[in-house]
């Protein structure tokens, strides 16, 4: 009985510790993504762009960031249970909201055939709030939480 009940922590304990890591490495390549899609040129996205759809760079910095900020949530969740108290959240707010800050500086300042816009800040804060918000409120509720 004793050694069914060792298996099974055992086994959670994998399981846990494999969706921390997980969380912890898409986060990291998704950091990257975005650094790396914000370092090409804006000339190379058009002759890529198949739709030309207004306002598809703000739409693409929202998705950018909202993503961002779930990835790495979730990582901190599974790896410190205290993380869902609310000063770690902002805290991880302020710290994607700053990263996207110091990306348009790079664009501005370092990247080549770039430039820093207002606007893709305004859309990079808003996908970091929208997703608090909606992670937030998905992970109390009682349909959607035991999935995240």
């Amino acid at each position: 009985y004793h050694q069914n009940q060792n298996r099974q922590r055992n086994y959670k304990y994998k399981k846990s510790n494999f969706k921390m890591i997980w969380n912890l490495v898409f986060s990291i390549i998704w950091t990257i993504i975005i650094i790396i899609g914000s370092a090409i040129s804006g000339n190379t996205l058009d002759h890529v762009s198949i739709l030309k759809i207004p306002h598809i760079d703000k739409i693409i910095h929202f998705i950018w960031y909202y993503v961002l900020y779930i990835s790495w949530y979730s990582y901190f969740l599974k790896k410190n249970v205290r993380f869902i108290k609310i000063r770690y959240r902002l805290f991880l707010i302020i710290t994607i909201i700053c990263f996207g800050w110091v990306i348009e500086l790079f664009q501005q300042y370092v990247f080549i055939k770039r430039s820093a816009e207002l606007n893709d800040f305004i859309a990079d804060s808003m996908g970091v709030i929208m997703a608090f918000t909606t992670y937030f409120y998905a992970y109390q509720s009682k349909l959607f939480g035991r999935f995240l």
